[in-house]
C-alpha cells in the first residue's frame, strides 16, 4: 500500500475473507467464525 487510507480502506474486505469465508484445516475446512455458534446470536451483522 501506498498510504495507511489504503490499507484502511481494504481492511474490512479482507477481515471477511479471513474470518467467514477461509477454510480452516483444523476446523474440518470451516471458516474460523463457525466456532462462534452465530446462529442464536440476536446481534449479528452477519448473515
Amino acid at each position: 500500500y501506498q498510504h495507511s487510507t489504503e490499507r484502511h480502506a481494504a481492511l474490512p474486505t479482507w477481515l471477511q475473507r479471513y474470518n467467514w469465508r477461509r477454510p480452516h484445516r483444523s476446523l474440518q475446512r470451516k471458516p474460523p467464525v463457525s466456532r462462534l455458534y452465530l446462529e442464536d446470536n440476536l446481534l449479528t451483522t452477519h448473515s
